[in-house]
């Protein structure tokens, strides 16, 4: 007996390993969602498709309309491309996840191989009543056949006796069809034969129901089976909400970073808000722009950088990691990080080319190959960044010709090109002129509609300017982070009313 419990115990934790992996993969898989959205997104595009050729045949000098039907149509494709892969990912996960249920459910069996074999047998019995319940309908409608058969015969036989000795050639007919008549009969009789099985039709309704209660009795004995099959039906059908958590573009937990043995930042703690200007200050040295450049993994590149914590983007991506805090299997490249999390630093930094290849530089490093749809997203680009009035008559003309506020607004469009999320800022209008400066800040301001904005600034007058929150670093540390107001007029720590008094920094 201590054996078998011993046995049962054992069974118990591999099949609750079995349901923590079970229920892990269910939080994963949401078909419905990626169903609704390849439905709407198929739906649309038969409608832009249907537009672009309307418009084509009838008015083919549109051409605005026709590049506007032709870019949709683009971002539809896209968009497709990437719902069909994460269909595919989930139909991978939905593999694994009958996977590891079948070996479960092996697992239960094996416990007891009776109920297999009593399931396998009840699925053999219950065939053999189907098919003879389909005979006995093909014999009901023999025997309905055979009655009007006959009918046929008596009539044919009727006629045979009324026809004169001497018409050999009618009586000859008429034989032939008293014979066919007479072998329909024969095949409609043995097909009636088929309902005189009765007797064991109902034996096997018996040996079913035996079967039936066999297995019931069986279960009903065997708790821990029971118990273990309802663990595996809850897990399955528990539906787990994923938490979700818009309000955020960063959750940053417990960083701290190194350079080889310096230590540059301690327990990091901040929430950074979606669409919002944030401003960090603090004196020369505590960490401002090693904080900035950590958001996005510019330090990467620096010898003997370490980190340690979380950084989370957009509660999804624990950005060093590169994977899903929701979905282990769920993966995003540095490329793409960066690409949502655009930089822009302290000196305007054009590349040696046009202004015009300056903005789609990173467009070509993504693929972008399309030219008018090129052409359009640096136009917008530089519509976001109020340059394009000033330099759309020559967009052939080197970026490193431009001022130096108009240098650092071509260097906002090129990292706003690819529709950002968020935009992180080092200190941009330090090494330009205060109009230079004042034209940033507005512009600044009008691109907080779209992108979280982090700005890392040495000037107290810009930061109650533009920003929203403000956070003070000192010494590496985050001594505190409030709405800006707030923390200007009534700042909580010590250290933070010292520094904006001008005690030190």
């Amino acid at each position: 007996m201590k054996d078998q419990d011993v046995y049962n115990q054992n069974l118990a934790k591999e099949i609750k390993s079995k349901i923590l992996q079970i229920d892990n993969l269910k939080k994963e898989i949401n078909y419905d969602q990626i169903i609704f959205e390849l439905h709407d997104v198929n739906s649309n595009l038969k409608t832009l498709k249907i537009k672009l050729n309307y418009v084509l045949k009838n008015d083919p000098l549109n051409t605005k309309e026709i590049l506007s039907l032709e870019d949709q149509i683009d971002k539809l494709k896209t968009l497709k491309a990437k719902d069909q892969a994460k269909f595919a990912d989930l139909n991978q996960k939905q593999k694994e996840l009958f996977k590891i249920f079948s070996s479960n459910e092996n697992l239960i069996i094996k416990n007891d191989q009776r109920i297999l074999f009593l399931n396998e047998e009840i699925y053999k019995l219950r065939k053999k009543i189907a098919d003879f319940n389909d005979l006995k309908e093909f014999a009901k409608d023999a025997n309905n056949l055979l009655q009007k058969q006959d009918k046929i015969i008596l009539e044919i036989k009727k006629k045979l006796a009324a026809i004169d000795k001497n018409h050999h050639v009618k009586k000859y007919y008429l034989k032939e069809d008293l014979k066919k008549a007479k072998l329909l009969k024969k095949d409609f009789i043995k097909a009636q034969k088929i309902e005189q099985k009765d007797d064991h039709f109902l034996k096997v309704k018996q040996k079913i129901d035996t079967y039936k209660k066999f297995r019931d009795n069986l279960k009903n004995k065997n708790k821990f089976y029971q118990k273990i099959n309802q663990d595996i039906d809850d897990s399955l059908n528990r539906h787990t909400k994923k938490a979700t958590n818009d309000k955020y573009s960063f959750i940053v937990k417990d960083l701290n970073v190194w350079y080889d043995q310096k230590h540059a930042l301690y327990d990091i703690n901040i929430k950074i808000p979606k669409n919002k200007i944030i401003a960090i200050i603090g004196p020369s040295g505590c960490g401002k722009s090693t904080f900035l450049r950590t958001l996005n993994r510019i330090n990467d590149n620096i010898p003997k950088f370490r980190v340690r914590g979380k950084i989370i983007f957009n509660d999804e991506y624990d950005i060093y990691k590169l994977r899903s805090i929701h979905n282990h299997y769920k993966k995003i490249d540095l490329t793409d990080i960066r690409t949502k999390i655009g930089m822009i630093f302290q000196q305007p930094n054009p590349f040696p080319m046009s202004i015009r290849k300056n903005v789609a530089f990173s467009l070509k490093i993504s693929g972008i190959k399309n030219k008018i749809l090129t052409e359009k997203l640096i136009k917008r680009a530089l519509k976001q960044a109020n340059l394009w009035d000033e330099v759309k008559s020559n967009l052939k003309a080197i970026g490193t010709s431009l001022s130096g506020g108009q240098q650092q607004r071509l260097c906002i469009a090129r990292a706003i090109v690819q529709q950002p999320e968020v935009l992180l800022m080092d200190e941009p209008t330090s090494a330009l002129d205060p109009k230079s400066s004042a034209a940033i800040e507005k512009l600044i301001l009008e691109l907080k509609q779209n992108y979280t904005i982090i700005i890392v600034t040495h000037s107290m007058q810009q930061a109650q300017r533009v920003a929203d929150y403000t956070a003070f670093f000192y010494q590496g540390k985050l001594i505190e982070f409030a709405k800006t107001d707030q923390l200007f007029n009534n700042p909580q720590q010590k250290e933070t009313k010292n520094y904006l008094s001008g005690k030190f920094g």
